[in-house]
């Protein structure tokens, strides 16, 4: 399972948007998977994922013009620290 997310991660990581920078655009994404297969990524869920590169695009594409505007951007929670240093 593990192996499978860190696909998923990576591949959301690369394309998404960050404050410091702009994600990079699907094909760049998956090109960089398969450079890292073997090493970074197990060979067998890398062959699979990119197997489905037009399903992932074209759900990236409908996850953007169909949800709505509150939706459509990721909010990323934020914790405080449990134990503050001083």
């Amino acid at each position: 399972m593990a192996r499978v997310v860190a696909l998923a991660d990576a591949f959301d990581a690369m394309t998404s948007d960050r404050p410091y920078r702009k994600g990079v655009a699907p094909v760049a994404a998956f090109a960089e998977i398969q450079k890292m297969s073997g090493s970074q990524f197990d060979p067998h869920f890398t062959a699979a994922f990119l197997s489905i590169q037009d399903d992932i695009v074209r759900e990236m594409k409908v996850g953007v013009t169909t949800r709505p505007p509150e939706q459509r951007t990721k909010k990323v929670p934020t914790c405080e620290p449990t134990v503050r240093l001083s």
